[in-house]
């Protein structure tokens, strides 16, 4: 249990229903996404040192490809997902993972299109909450429904910008900068993460709630220009 315990913990997600308590048997989409970008970017640096090695990146990167159309991507429920290794089956939780293969560009423009789809289930009034909400768990995670990370919310808005999904994702920056400024005015502090139902910080917790968080600054600051380039757009539209 502890190796399961010390690979959550690694994940960045501590804790969480994604792996049902057993990390270390589950291949995490969201890992197998930064690591295909990476052999990408590998790929990418080989061929401007010309070193002769991209293509045995790239070769990499698409056998992950691969693995990930084969075993991380659930047809028919539109969404990519954790594999559990161990019982050869999809988990059946679905979280806000299923956004990195599109910030990474993995997904192929089909596989986006049903990703976008079944954002519904994740998409709340402040933003998109990690975890789809479920049956009462056995277990509370801070890594669940209700709350609302801001990486993620990041990640999820890069995704969407590139695969074409210019509306969707300044409805989600609009949706974060307002649960964020909602915050600040009745706290006077940034937050580590939010609830994205009441877009307060009446979270799932287990430790006291950090503040002034960098990443949810960093967050912010990125949703601010995004709503930025979309008024100036409007205005463009207005003056033709």
């Amino acid at each position: 249990m502890l190796a399961h315990a010390m690979a959550e913990a690694e994940s960045g997600w501590d804790f969480t229903p994604r792996f049902a308590g057993r990390c270390a048997d589950f291949a995490a989409i969201d890992l197998n996404s930064l690591l295909y970008l990476h052999e990408m970017n590998a790929a990418f640096f080989c061929d401007e040192l010309g070193n002769g090695a991209g293509d045995v990146w790239r070769a990499r990167a698409n056998s992950r490809r691969a693995l990930v159309d084969r075993c991380c991507w659930d047809e028919r429920r539109g969404v990519f997902v954790d594999y559990d290794a161990a019982r050869e089956q999809p988990s059946p939780v679905i979280s806000i993972a299923t956004v990195y293969p599109l910030w990474a560009g993995l997904a192929s423009a089909a596989q986006a299109a049903r990703v976008v789809e079944q954002l519904s289930q994740l998409e709340l009034e402040y933003g998109l909450t990690v975890c789809a909400a479920a049956t009462p768990r056995a277990q509370s995670y801070q890594w669940d429904y209700p709350n609302s990370w801001p990486p993620t919310q990041f990640v999820a808005m890069l995704g969407l910008e590139r695969y074409g999904y210019h509306t969707l994702a300044r409805r989600l920056a609009a949706k974060y900068v307002a649960c964020v400024c909602r915050s600040f005015a009745q706290t006077g502090n940034l937050w580590e993460k939010y609830n994205a139902l009441s877009g307060g910080v009446d979270v799932v917790g287990e430790y006291a709630l950090p503040s002034m968080l960098g990443w949810t600054a960093g967050t912010f600051v990125y949703a601010c220009e995004l709503l930025a380039v979309a008024r100036i757009h409007l205005d463009r539209v207005a003056l033709q």
